[in-house]
């Protein structure tokens, strides 16, 4: 199907919160998604989900620089709960970016051709980013800025040397001092999501359905809907 990348441009407003909640969701909506953590500056969901360090993505471009099958992506993922397969990077930014050098190329390509979904969570956007052969095919590539000046003129910056910026969708994080339609208007990205602050980390409590209640989650559920379209739900579900 697609592979779905986010990244930001700089500090952290909520990539790694996204990103899982965005592949709970679409799980959760009968439309099968894995999360990959190819976060160059190294994984934070194991610590956080209580998850183990292995199999992790070292693992995964090891297997990928012989031979990978997308069947076998599930060999390397983990559950945090039922619906929601992860695939955590080691927390050293120096393992996770020598594991992208060396297979973020064969990485694209069965992300590329998987029958479902991947979520990249690929941290910061920059020049020598060794996520960039992730970030290279995404589409679409969810950039997540805040809602500030600084911001809107580095995405302006960022235009300059991008090709193919009509895969480039922006989440807008906190609703002040500008809003998405302004941002649109400034920068000429569409703004498919403008979510709240969320001063919470991601947490088994908060990824399945019981997520749902508060003000963030429900704008991630209005994001799934728009990133999948009119496309059916296979397993019949309903968004309530």
């Amino acid at each position: 199907m697609s592979l779905i990348g986010i990244a930001s441009l700089h500090g952290s407003p909520g990539v790694t919160s996204l990103a899982v909640a965005l592949t709970a969701r679409m799980n959760d909506t009968g439309r099968p998604a894995l999360i990959v953590e190819a976060d160059p500056d190294g994984g934070v969901l194991a610590a956080r989900l209580d998850l183990s360090l292995v199999p992790n993505l070292t693992d995964l471009a090891g297997a990928a620089r012989r031979s990978l099958d997308t069947g076998e992506l599930a060999h390397y993922a983990q559950r945090v709960n039922p619906q929601t397969p992860i695939i955590v990077a080691h927390p050293s930014g120096e393992q996770t970016s020598g594991a992208l050098r060396a297979s973020g190329a064969s990485l694209a390509h069965t992300f590329g051709e998987a029958d479902f979904r991947v979520v990249a969570d690929l941290g910061r956007w920059r020049t020598d980013s060794p996520a960039n052969p992730l970030i290279e095919v995404a589409d679409p590539l969810l950039l997540v800025i805040r809602s500030a000046l600084e911001d809107i003129v580095q995405v302006l910056h960022l235009l300059d040397r991008v090709d193919r910026r009509e895969r480039l969708r922006l989440v807008a994080v906190g609703e002040r001092p500008y809003s998405g339609r302004q941002i649109t208007d400034a920068t000429g990205l569409p703004v498919v999501a403008c979510l709240p602050e969320d001063r919470k980390q991601p947490s088994r409590t908060r990824v399945g359905p019981a997520a749902r209640r508060d003000a963030w989650a429900s704008a991630v559920s209005v994001l799934t809907e728009t990133l999948c379209g009119n496309e059916p739900s296979p397993m019949g579900s309903s968004t309530h």
